[in-house]
């Protein structure tokens, strides 16, 4: 299972990477932009094989001046097309914005099954009012994905990373699931 973890720059995907792993295998800091190549890592769980792809982070297309990052969001580009799933990472910190429904957006235009990981969740005291919040925004801006899955994560912490890695298997086990013909026509006449 090939699985991108894509988002705007320093929202925590290679530190999420790192926790899932359960060692420090990719470069984190503050300071954002340290990742500049997709790096594939095999990984296993539960008897099922993984792939996790670190991805650059990405910007706006007009704060893109520098032919590196330029580079960089291309190479994440190829890891979305190439993944089963897609998680799109987001900094609990910061609101919702436009980038990070473009970049949603992207992965839902490439056939990609989506699933949102609310990252830093150990640094956000209003909880319930929060998840309620971004539950809210997806479902109006992001009308397609009618049952994303948006899980709270913690890298400090070590939370909802058991509950990530089953949901992944479980939207990667319905996105392959087969619906026979005959299924489908009596699914039609039904409507």
């Amino acid at each position: 299972i090939k699985i991108s973890f894509i988002g705007k720059p320093n929202s925590g995907k290679s530190s999420l990477i790192n926790t899932i792993l359960g060692h420090k295998r990719l470069v984190t800091g503050s300071k954002a932009g340290l990742t500049r190549d997709s790096i594939q890592i095999p990984f296993s769980y539960k008897n099922k094989s993984f792939s996790l792809i670190d991805t650059a982070g990405m910007r706006k297309k007009a704060k893109v001046n520098d032919f590196v990052e330029k580079q960089s969001v291309s190479k994440s580009m190829l890891a979305i097309r190439m993944s089963d799933i897609v998680i799109l990472v987001l900094d609990a910190t910061n609101k919702l914005n436009k980038q990070d429904l473009i970049l949603a957006k992207r992965a839902i235009d490439y056939g990609k099954s989506i699933v949102i990981s609310l990252n830093k969740w150990d640094l956000i005291e209003d909880k319930i009012n929060l998840k309620r919040y971004f539950s809210e925004k997806i479902k109006i801006s992001l009308s397609q994905l009618n049952d994303v899955k948006i899980l709270p994560t913690s890298c400090f912490k070590i939370y909802g990373i058991d509950k990530l890695l089953e949901d992944i298997i479980n939207v990667y086990d319905n996105s392959h699931n087969r619906i026979s013909t005959s299924d489908l026509n009596k699914w039609f006449k039904f409507l």
